[in-house]
């Protein structure tokens, strides 16, 4: 799957895009970004379906970013009726907090906090609905609402550990090419072995996705020999 040149520009009106990005940048080519992908560690990272599923869709998002809510409260869900809950995609979401956001490294702290309580998609939901202005105390709150632990949480938003962890997925984003949000990688294949590996970006619709994944889930079929072609094969026993 390759994004035609015009296509870009139209990308980025519907993207949050870094400062210092432009459509002419180089991206990582097919090859890199399967190596780069192979050797991350997804496992930690907020996971909808099933994790030996062939599929992988990997989303880079800002919860300040207009785009990617317009993404979450569309396009997602109809990947999700589709392919995640039918146990053919796996759908990772990774953060990638823009600088000239300046909620978004707050946001992307809360929504770690829920992930490591196990309410990660919840608060996904619940702040891409909102897109308000947040501080810490009105996110503990919120945090409480949901049933999570206000002492953990707020301890959770003040640890230095979850700064670095925000970090190590924007690096993991930055490696992979991310120069805006919402940024999707796309691949087949399982953990330490990915191919077929593309990317898009900007707030796709539904059929872009479904054209990217079906083709992939298509190749990841085992291709069976026609009946006839064994025969025609298969030494003669006539007498």
């Amino acid at each position: 799957m390759t994004i035609a040149p015009n296509a870009i520009w139209v990308a980025l009106l519907a993207s949050c895009v870094l400062a210092s990005s432009s459509a002419s940048a180089g991206r990582p080519s097919t090859q890199e970004l399967a190596r780069v992908l192979s050797k991350a560690d997804l496992r930690q990272l907020p996971t909808l379906g099933d994790p030996s599923a062939s599929v992988l869709v990997l989303e880079f998002g800002d919860f300040e970013c207009p785009y990617c809510r317009q993404h979450a409260a569309t396009t997602m869900a109809e990947i999700s009726d589709k392919f995640v809950r039918t146990g053919k995609v796996r759908y990772v979401f990774a953060q990638f907090p823009l600088d000239e956001h300046k909620e978004a490294r707050l946001l992307a702290a809360a929504a770690r906090c829920a992930h490591l309580q196990g309410k990660f998609w919840p608060m996904h939901d619940t702040l891409f609905r909102g897109q308000e202005p947040a501080d810490a105390a009105a996110l503990q709150q919120l945090a409480a609402q949901m049933g999570l632990s206000p002492a953990d949480f707020g301890r959770c938003l003040q640890d230095s550990s979850t700064s670095t962890e925000i970090n190590a997925e924007k690096h993991l984003g930055e490696r992979l090419g991310v120069q805006g949000t919402p940024w999707f990688v796309i691949g087949r294949g399982g953990d330490g072995h990915w191919s077929d590996v593309t990317q898009a970006f900007g707030a796709r619709p539904f059929e872009f996705f479904d054209h990217a994944i079906s083709g992939l889930l298509e190749a990841s079929r085992p291709k069976v020999q026609p009946e006839g072609a064994i025969a025609a094969s298969a030494p003669s026993t006539a007498q």
